[in-house]
């Protein structure tokens, strides 16, 4: 993605948020006025809409969301492939790492849980900490 390009993108990106989360315009202005491309897991791992969006883009296959989403994810993606290639040389270890995040659920979703017990479940987004 070319300059102006990835900034036509985070324009449909912006637009997006303010059509969806209009109650969080304070949030979004700080976002569009100091957000840089190594802020994407920071800005994922805050309690706000870029969380709120990326995920339920992602647990409901939102294919226009996800096209939308196309500027953050990117650099979401690089951020985190960074890290982990830090992280690696840093320890100079291949290890598994297990890392944690809660979420909240619904309780209809808790019940489904409930009642999968024992069989294989799968999740439709970024697994985070």
């Amino acid at each position: 993605m070319n300059e102006s390009t990835s900034e036509q993108a985070k324009c449909e990106f912006l637009t997006l948020c303010r059509n969806r989360y209009p109650e969080l315009s304070n949030a979004i202005d700080e976002f569009e006025q100091t957000y840089t491309v190594n802020d994407a897991i920071k800005w994922y791992t805050k309690d706000t809409f870029v969380y709120k969006l990326v995920n339920r883009a992602l647990r409901t296959q939102d294919l226009e969301c996800l096209f939308v989403l196309r500027f953050y994810l990117r650099n979401l993606t690089h951020c985190l492939k960074n890290e982990w290639n830090e992280w690696r040389n840093a320890t100079n270890s291949g290890s598994i790492v297990t890392l944690y995040r809660g979420q909240v659920v619904n309780k209809e979703f808790r019940l489904d849980l409930l009642k999968r017990q024992g069989m294989l479940v799968s999740a439709n987004g970024y697994l985070s900490t």
